[in-house]
């Protein structure tokens, strides 16, 4: 037998799924099936046509047959083991034997049944995470509580929660984040999430490093909309680049690349970047504010470099027409 183990014949649960018993004969299983409730007693096989003559004295001999009467909720680990044993297909006599039996019991393999765990196990962890996307509006909330944290002196934690998968903890002062996804599955799903800014002793306990939180904040900021954008890129401030981002980690675009070039040699205005690259103002701050945030940027604040010079008048004179006189005649 498979794995040194003898099975005795008697009745057990079609390895087929079937709803009723069928016999296993020792050595194969064959086509004789009864009703799971019954008490069904051996096939009489001494009565059979073409049977060996000495077939009857083994069978007077035979020990008692086992019936199994499986569970309606779930079999024995006996049962499993015995279904698990069976060979692969019956013996040549028994099919001959058979008018009515055309389905052949196949055995699974080690790697046949390893595939199918591997399946099942990927099918409940993709149905885990399929629902998990986030609307523009989440975008945003995100973007501004992240904005929020990076300026606040008490460093709050950012968190992201959904009803059916694990919370995304986002910590600004340490420039990581912790999730049990990749991000992929944060842009390409279909349900949304809750954001919610929490004190850090209330946060969700870390046991684990974070990771870095470069790529999230990318993600969030080339997802969110203007009106979520740091409030300093409105400023007229003049921003420049004090350390090049990992655009290997980061997914981007020609444009996206220029500006950061542009950024690394001198400092800009959002509108003169804009000018520059020759894309939308929007653009421009989408990028200089998610810089801003990953904490790439170094800026000058240029109180007139977007506004129209006054131009000066003179002075209204003061002096009254006796100093004007005297000061005409003593020249």
């Amino acid at each position: 037998m498979t794995d040194g183990i003898e099975v005795p014949a008697g009745w057990y649960r079609d390895p087929l799924g079937g709803a009723h018993l069928r016999w296993w004969d020792a050595n194969s299983w064959t086509e004789h099936t009864a009703q799971l409730d019954s008490s069904p007693q051996p096939p009489n096989a001494t009565t059979t046509s073409g049977t060996r003559p000495d077939a009857a004295t083994t069978a007077a001999h035979e020990p008692e047959v086992m019936i199994i009467h499986p569970t309606s909720s779930k079999r024995s680990t006996r049962d499993t083991r015995h279904a698990e044993a069976s060979p692969v297909t019956r013996s040549a006599t028994n099919a001959a034997a058979s008018d009515d039996a055309t389905t052949v019991i196949e055995e699974p393999t080690r790697a046949s049944i390893k595939a199918a765990a591997a399946a099942a196990a990927n099918a409940t962890r993709q149905s885990q995470f399929s629902d998990i996307a986030l609307t523009s509006d989440t975008w945003n909330k995100l973007n501004r509580a992240i904005t929020d944290a990076v300026n606040s002196p008490t460093a709050p934690l950012v968190e992201l929660r959904f009803s059916d998968a694990p919370t995304l903890v986002i910590d600004a002062r340490g420039c990581a984040y912790w999730w049990a996804e990749s991000l992929d599955h944060l842009a390409t799903s279909t349900a949304d999430g809750d954001v919610e800014t929490v004190a850090r002793p209330l946060g969700i306990t870390q046991n684990e490093a974070g990771r870095d939180w470069e790529p999230l904040v990318w993600l969030i900021g080339t997802h969110a909309e203007p009106e979520s954008f740091d409030p300093l890129s409105l400023s007229g401030a003049r921003f420049k680049l004090r350390r090049w981002p990992n655009l290997t980690t980061l997914s981007h675009t020609t444009e996206q690349m220029g500006m950061t070039a542009m950024l690394g040699a001198a400092f800009l205005t959002v509108t003169e970047l804009a000018s520059l690259a020759k894309v939308d103002v929007d653009d421009a701050r989408r990028l200089i504010s998610t810089f801003e945030l990953m904490g790439l940027l170094t800026h000058t604040i240029d109180t007139i470099s977007d506004h129209a010079r006054q131009p000066l008048t003179p002075s209204a004179s003061k002096e009254g027409i006796f100093s004007r006189l005297k000061a005409r005649f003593s020249r």
